[in-house]
């Protein structure tokens, strides 16, 4: 889950298969994405590591900059997400940005309310 805090706290929550880590700048085809507190993601395509590192450390989106994680350019706002509406693309950005990563425990995830995986923040 990314958080993104500007005008409003919003957030995306998504699962994808593979380790972010695991590749570069590649679709890692995300399941049950979803924006909060509404909205639909515009080409939201999973975290990966991006070929521009030194702009961001984990990319979203084809371009790179939307959906990223760790990015370092200036000023006091950062890229946050892109979302589409009755065929209008709207861009925001954000002062500031949390990646929360939910993982099962293995072999008692399962019988386990969601609020009892491990959760780890990435970054902040």
């Amino acid at each position: 889950m990314l958080v993104w805090e500007g005008t409003e706290k919003t957030s995306i929550k998504w699962i994808q298969k593979d380790n972010p880590l695991s590749a570069t700048d590649k679709n890692m085809e995300p399941m049950n994405v979803k924006l909060f507190p509404s909205g639909v993601p515009y080409k939201f395509i999973g975290l990966s590591k991006s070929v521009t590192n030194a702009q961001t450390l984990l990319a979203g989106s084809e371009d790179r900059l939307w959906f990223s994680v760790g990015f370092s350019g200036s000023g006091n706002r950062q890229p946050a997400y892109r979302e589409i509406t009755e065929g209008k693309v709207t861009v925001h950005s954000a002062t500031k940005q949390e990646l929360y990563v939910f993982i099962p425990i293995s072999g008692i995830a399962q019988s386990l309310p969601p609020s009892r995986y491990a959760i780890a923040l990435i970054y902040a």
